[in-house]
């Protein structure tokens, strides 16, 4: 059994990500177990992910996992400039743990809304939806543009978390190569996690 400890931003990325984890390690042959450390805090995954790391380095905190991932949104960033914040975060962590950073391009709202079919089979409804171009600005105002357009999708079928309570499912039914087309990041992650599940697979 693989433990798995996260850092993340909000519920969107929890539910949706930790599906993906569970969807690749089930490929793959692997069993999983999911910590969640931080997921309500936006922003401060990234802090809170460099506090458990000095923690771990004083000893403060249990070394019986194998694998940490850190998601945070790109806000407009190059996914490349991110994950190098998040493994600087990381200097002090043994080399025996693996870190994975997740890095949705431009936000965590827009994987929801590529694969426009496996929404609409996850909700069972024909919404009216497609494919948003890739808009970004930084900040808030970034964000609210891919949560408006999911909620708006989602409000006739009486959604009420505007979609992070299909996240888990939406994991199981996306086209993973559509995704890894559409973001770089999303790529980068689905393979190096594979390869990982691959390195510890019986």
């Amino acid at each position: 059994m693989i433990r798995i400890i996260y850092f993340l931003e909000d519920r969107a990325q929890e539910s949706l990500i930790t599906g993906l984890v569970d969807r690749i390690a089930g490929e793959v042959g692997v069993r999983v177990t999911h910590e969640v450390r931080s997921a309500r805090g936006g922003s401060r995954a990234l802090r809170d992910f460099k506090n458990f790391v000095k923690d771990l380095k004083l000893g403060k905190k249990e070394r019986n996992f194998e694998l940490l991932i850190v998601g945070v949104d790109a806000d407009c960033k190059d996914y490349r400039e991110r994950l190098k914040e998040v493994k600087r975060s990381a200097k002090t962590l043994s080399p025996e743990v693996c870190l994975l950073g997740c890095i949705p391009d431009p936000y965590i709202e827009r994987w929801y809304l590529i694969d426009t079919k496996a929404l609409k089979r996850v909700v069972g409804r024909d919404l009216k939806l497609s494919p948003p171009p890739y808009h970004c600005k930084k900040g808030k105002r970034g964000k609210a543009y891919y949560k408006q357009l999911l909620g708006s999708a989602l409000k006739e079928v009486g959604s009420l978390l505007s979609g992070p309570e299909y996240g888990d499912l939406l994991a199981q039914e996306i086209s993973l190569s559509l995704l890894a087309r559409h973001d770089r990041g999303f790529k980068r992650f689905v393979t190096e996690l594979r390869q990982f599940f691959q390195s510890r697979r019986p």
